[in-house]
């Protein structure tokens, strides 16, 4: 919950920024694992849509409600 209020704190481009970096983090990492042969192909792609959604919300600006329902 400390991690929310937190994230409220910011304004709302200033989240936005962080989450589009933690989402580039999560696909560096992703293909670093898929490289690695950690996971599968099929696995990475369905981690990449997630992914894609996942900044698809924050350029709409419905990302709140997504992050707030991971809580």
């Amino acid at each position: 919950m400390e991690e929310i209020e937190q994230v409220q704190g910011f304004s709302r481009q200033q989240r936005d920024v962080l989450l589009l970096k933690v989402v580039q983090v999560e696909r560096e990492s992703l293909l670093r694992l898929r490289d690695e042969g950690a996971i599968s192909d099929d696995v990475a792609r369905t981690i990449q849509r997630d992914l894609d959604l996942m900044e698809s919300h924050i350029h709409t600006g419905s990302m709140q409600n997504a992050v707030m329902q991971h809580f």
